[in-house]
């Protein structure tokens, strides 16, 4: 509990010291805000609702592999860590929902080219996954609607907290470096990033990365569900997302 709290502190004493001393990050907090506000949580927390309720209702204690991994896409990440019975499980499957990534990448590119990436992204990882997966049952208590909204209201604040962090780091970090090493990151920064690009084609390679990597920031909370998770993971799942953007780049030009 103490950890805890001196984790707290010190991310709020940080947040407060970069609000005070810098007016790029209180403009770029304040438009994070406004569009989480009127754009993301209005399209996204019906989806994080219904995937909480899939998950802990419908899909919950299944041993088959394809609805354990369907169950593991429509969770949200880090939250879908918790229903992984390994390492190889937890390499494959913890990425963003795909309707998330769908609703985000469709404002960037075309929304043909969204649908190629998040379906590629799934079937590619289907494969890797499926030898992993184990048929362990993954047990959780039911949960009520009232449950399944303080859940999906814990996800979205988690999500917002994060995107937020990480933007002031960013922010920090771009005055002295390029905007594209940042991508990595943090993933609602990085589309924002992205977004930002005038080559289609470099917008179509960084959109599949990240969309298949899912950002930095995702292993920081994965670390704090799964203790599993250390170096050798992020370097695993880093190859994999590669793979996963050669592949999908392929795909896309020959259409």
């Amino acid at each position: 509990m103490k950890k805890i709290l001196i984790k707290y502190c010190i991310v709020l004493l940080f947040i407060y010291l970069s609000f005070k001393y810098n007016q790029d990050i209180k403009l770029n907090v304040s438009i994070i805000l406004n569009i989480f506000a009127k754009n993301i949580v209005p399209s996204i927390f019906p989806i994080i609702f219904i995937s909480n309720y899939i998950k802990y209702n419908i899909l919950n204690n299944k041993t088959n592999k394809t609805l354990k991994y369907i169950s593991l896409c429509l969770s949200f990440a880090p939250s879908n860590a918790l229903l992984t019975a390994n390492m190889g499980e937890l390499i494959y499957s913890t990425n963003i929902n795909p309707l998330f990534s769908y609703l985000i990448i469709k404002n960037i590119l075309e929304r043909k080219i969204a649908l190629i990436i998040v379906l590629t992204n799934l079937i590619i990882n289907y494969i890797f996954l499926y030898k992993n997966l184990s048929n362990k049952e993954t047990i959780y208590d039911k949960k009520n609607i009232s449950e399944i909204i303080k859940i999906t209201t814990n996800n979205i604040i988690n999500i917002l907290g994060t995107t937020i962090f990480f933007n002031i780091f960013i922010t920090i970090l771009s005055n002295n470096i390029p905007s594209l090493s940042l991508v990595p990151l943090e993933i609602i920064n990085s589309y924002k990033i992205i977004s930002s690009i005038k080559n289609y084609y470099i917008k179509v390679i960084l959109c599949t990365f990240i969309n298949s990597f899912c950002g930095i920031a995702i292993y920081f909370q994965i670390k704090s569900i799964n203790d599993e998770t250390n170096y050798k993971f992020v370097i695993k799942k880093l190859l994999i997302s590669i793979i996963i953007t050669i592949l999908t780049f392929i795909i896309i030009i020959m259409n």
